[in-house]
């Protein structure tokens, strides 16, 4: 998938200008990762250990980048595994550099979680580690009303709405169009208790090192909503390998810690919002140029048909 956003560009000698401030020395790094669509990420081992620095275009949007800190600093202080703010007295977050809005981390340990390492043990691991963070994203005090997942996903819909028809089948097409329309569970997710969301809680965004989990990383799609959001994302992303084949058990040992969090969905709407969250990432990634390659979430919609008897008890 392209970028979104074109990388911010610095020389090594801006990049100094940066960190030293903040009583940090540059041993090696300064090149940017390939990593993100929109934000563009510096890694820079210091004296003090790894840390990036993250940029985003001049024009993004201030109140999702301070979203993204405040979720950060939230998740920190209730001693979650996220990366470490590094901040400067009081001075606000994010900074600016030339307009760019940034601002600075420490590393975690560990690298990403590769589609191609899937495993039962990864996918009971991930599922561990987001009831960990929907355990207390909920006592997140959020200064905006929660996000209607419906109204965000069909937004993104109807922005793609012509390649999607070019994409897909027309049947596929007429039932992401109806589902959308429907919005068969609204009142039940508005009259539900809400929380921090991650927004994009798959194998990536996890770091591992070892046989160990170490935490979750890339806040940027963070919003304040239904926590059974990142369950339904994760559900998907950790149980679908790389030739885009469903592996129930991955499905189930997933979903196994997280019980306590999914008491009150019937499999009906589990299944529900499984579609609408293939209809979210579909939205999000397809491109003009793919309409006859394989963007990998084309397939995503028959996800729904193979865990169409799957019970949420027997997980």
């Amino acid at each position: 998938m392209s970028r979104i956003f074109s990388k911010v560009e610095l020389t090594i000698n801006q990049i100094e200008d940066i960190v030293t401030p903040l009583n940090l020395s540059i041993k090696e790094g300064g090149k940017i990762s390939d990593i993100g669509r929109v934000s563009s990420n510096y890694l820079l081992e210091t004296d003090q250990g790894k840390t990036c620095l993250r940029f985003y275009p001049k024009d993004y949007e201030l109140a999702q980048i301070k979203r993204e800190i405040d979720a950060l600093r939230f998740f920190a202080s209730q001693g979650l595994p996220v990366p470490l703010l590094i901040e400067k007295n009081a001075s606000p977050l994010p900074s600016f550099f030339e307009g760019y809005p940034y601002f600075i981390y420490w590393c975690l340990p560990g690298t990403s979680l590769e589609q191609e390492h899937l495993s039962k043990k990864w996918a009971y691991e991930a599922g561990k580690l987001l009831s960990s963070l929907l355990q207390v994203s909920h006592l997140y005090a959020s200064p905006d009303a929660a996000v209607n997942d419906y109204q965000l996903i069909e937004d993104a819909f109807r922005e793609k709405r012509d390649v999607l028809k070019k994409a897909l089948s027309k049947s596929v097409f007429s039932e992401m169009e109806e589902h959308l329309q429907h919005k068969k569970y609204e009142d039940v997710l508005r009259n539900s208790p809400k929380g921090l969301v991650h927004g994009d809680y798959f194998f990536e965004n996890v770091l591992v090192e070892g046989d160990q989990m170490i935490g979750v990383i890339d806040f940027g799609d963070v919003y304040y909503g239904h926590p059974l959001t990142d369950c339904i994302i994760g559900a998907m992303e950790f149980s679908v390998l790389s030739d885009e084949s469903v592996e129930m058990e991955y499905l189930k040992v997933f979903l196994t810690p997280l019980k306590r969090h999914l008491d009150a969905i019937e499999p009906e709407m589990f299944q529900h919002f499984l579609l609408l969250n293939c209809i979210r990432f579909l939205s999000y990634t397809i491109e003009d140029s793919e309409i006859h390659s394989s963007n990998s979430y084309l397939k995503r919609p028959e996800f729904k048909s193979e865990v169409r008897h799957f019970s949420l008890q027997s997980s």
